[in-house]
């Protein structure tokens, strides 16, 4: 079979003759060629890279650069193969690991290769080309992947703020792998260490003090150990002290409150449930209150015993009347305003006399308070010279003040719980500022009244209203009470008969000549008249500032003192009449004469 030859090949011979050899390529029927001489003018020749090892011979205007359009641009036998772009970087407009790949030819179209969305995984990278690294990773939380992604938590840690914490504490092991073990690493500042132990100050600490166990082995057990000091070591409430377990309020003495909450005594029971409280304070604002029991006869926190006399136990405390320490002070008996609950000789409770002395620091009555301490003391005089009695200071305290000296004006200036007339301190005091001549008395029934005194003490009338007449009333005493004989005045026959009588002359008898229930000299009528009636030579005076006796009349009459004390000294007194006054001259109607 004779081959045939294109008509181009033969164009490429007509041009090169006679000096061009051709080849022509059997496949192609282009001529084959090793060098672009040997393809004449116009002509180039273009190695194939299809294997074949060949080149072939291809017109000049023909070969271009290769692009990626499905053709052999650049003749070389291989379409799109050398396109300039492809394998160069290329963004696609995706996000994350999305966003870049390689520039590549595919069927006939450039384009850019980039890798499509894959699962995310923990790799610093934005797998899922969601625009988020590592999302659906919580590296603070996240027990594989702690802080950073592969960072694994090992057992006994725990993932926190991004970083592996200790939690098991007793274990000896670094759960963390910080380089510290157990209560010695910092995340172990306060968890357990191990059964009654904890971590404290990156060191074992004994917490479980009555277990007979060294819990955090230190070579000492519960109290032994001083890491267990004041802490609980047995049941109510004892604690370790002096490495012992005890109870911290003496169980010896009872419970130290019955108004705190607290089983002091750590026998179990609290306040007025503990039969040791029974009468004792329970509520620490209200000093009315006490243990006791309620009506139902259960422990409770009652109010106070009130009514110390008829056996009745109000409080149910068990006591009653001056038995009940409540009642100390208070008065036990209804018929006698003048007793109170106190203490007897032998240091009992009883109903005895009230304070009467409240100066000197005595407690007459033993309720434990003295003078003006002592709620009796209310308003009596606290100083021996009278001028100031007990009341209420500016604190509101019991002390020694100032009498009340104003008696009109609404005001308890003493503070001892009395007003004006009703402050004994009144009596006789001016109380109304309308009527000079009103005074502070008492009346027929000793209820004090603000009245003028009585004027008349002979007319049987009730001058003033107060409910008493003439010698009745006190403001008759020492007055005048019969018209016909002026000589006869008011006495007070002891504390409250008042009868009208002249005065005692006779003072040497031993009688009580005018009923005043005064006998010779300590009848004030008696001063300065003979008390003796074989001696012309005494009369009464006083010996001392308050003692009546019948003493030596007056016989130095010009030494200004009174010797006999009937109150009036040398020419004044009647003893003195007749007797030398001054040098040649003697006492005459009670007066020295001139000289």
């Amino acid at each position: 079979m004779r081959m045939r030859i294109p008509a181009c090949a033969l164009a490429v011979a007509a041009l090169c003759a006679p000096s061009c050899t051709f080849k022509p390529d059997v496949d192609s029927g282009r001529f084959t060629c090793a060098l672009d001489e040997d393809c004449g003018s116009g002509y180039r020749c273009v190695a194939q890279a299809d294997g074949s090892a060949r080149s072939l011979c291809f017109k000049t205007g023909e070969i271009t650069l290769e692009a990626c359009d499905g053709k052999d641009d650049d003749k070389n036998g291989v379409t799109d193969d050398a396109v300039i772009l492809v394998g160069q970087a290329c963004e696609s407009g995706l996000k994350g690991e999305c966003s870049h790949g390689l520039w590549r030819c595919e069927a006939g179209q450039l384009k850019c290769n980039a890798p499509a969305p894959a699962s995310e995984t923990c790799n610093a990278k934005d797998d899922d080309c969601d625009g988020v690294t590592d999302n659906g990773f919580d590296l603070q939380t996240s027990e594989s992947h702690c802080g950073t992604c592969g960072h694994a938590c090992q057992g006994g840690a725990e993932c926190q703020a991004g970083a592996c914490v200790e939690l098991v504490c007793g274990d000896g092991l670094d759960n963390d792998t910080d380089g510290s073990t157990d209560c010695a690493d910092a995340s172990c500042a306060d968890p357990p260490c191990g059964t009654g132990c904890q971590c404290q100050g990156l060191a074992k600490v004994e917490i479980a003090c009555e277990d007979g166990a060294d819990n955090d082995a230190n070579g000492a057990t519960d109290c032994g150990d001083a890491q267990c000091l004041g802490k609980s070591c047995g049941e109510f409430g004892r604690i370790c002290a002096a490495q012992a377990c005890a109870c911290p309020g003496g169980e010896a003495g009872g419970e130290v409150s019955c108004a705190d909450g607290l089983d002091n005594d750590c026998d179990g029971k609290t306040d007025c449930e503990d039969e040791r409280c029974a009468g004792l304070s329970c509520n620490s604002g209200d000093a009315a209150k006490n243990c006791g029991k309620d009506p139902s006869n259960q422990a409770a926190c009652v109010a106070r015993e009130v009514t110390c006399s008829g056996a009745v136990d109000e409080d149910r405390d068990g006591n009653t009347d001056c038995a009940d320490p409540d009642c100390l002070g208070l008065a036990c008996n209804a018929a006698d305003e003048s007793r109170n609950c106190g203490m007897n000789a032998q240091s009992e409770p009883a109903c005895v006399a009230r304070e009467a002395s409240c100066f000197g620091g005595q407690d007459e009555d033993k309720d434990g308070q003295s003078d003006c301490s002592d709620s009796d003391c209310l308003g009596l005089d606290c100083l021996a010279d009278g001028s100031k009695n007990c009341g209420l200071d500016g604190a509101n305290a019991e002390a020694c003040v100032d009498k009340e000296s104003d008696c009109l004006d609404g005001a308890d200036s003493d503070r001892d719980g009395a007003t004006d007339c009703e402050d004994p301190n009144c009596l006789n005091g001016a109380c109304d500022s309308a009527d000079a001549s009103k005074v502070c008395r008492l009346d027929a029934v000793s209820e004090p009244v603000c009245v003028a005194p009585e004027g008349a003490c002979s007319n049987a009338i009730d001058d003033d209203g107060d409910g008493i007449t003439d010698c009745g009333d006190p403001d008759c005493d020492g007055q005048p009470c019969e018209e016909a004989a002026p000589e006869k005045t008011c006495v007070r026959n002891g504390q409250t008969l008042a009868i009208c009588v002249g005065p005692e002359t006779l003072c040497s008898n031993g009688l009580d000549d005018d009923n005043d229930s005064a006998i010779d000299c300590d009848d004030p009528h008696c001063l300065g008249r003979s008390c003796d009636a074989a001696d012309s030579t005494m009369n009464c005076g006083m010996e001392a500032p308050s003692t009546a006796a019948c003493l030596p009349r007056e016989t130095a009459c010009d030494s200004g003192l009174d010797e006999d004390g009937d109150g009036r000294t040398d020419c004044a007194d009647e003893d003195c009449d007749g007797l030398t006054c001054r040098l040649g001259e003697v006492c005459s109607a009670g007066e020295c004469p001139p000289t």
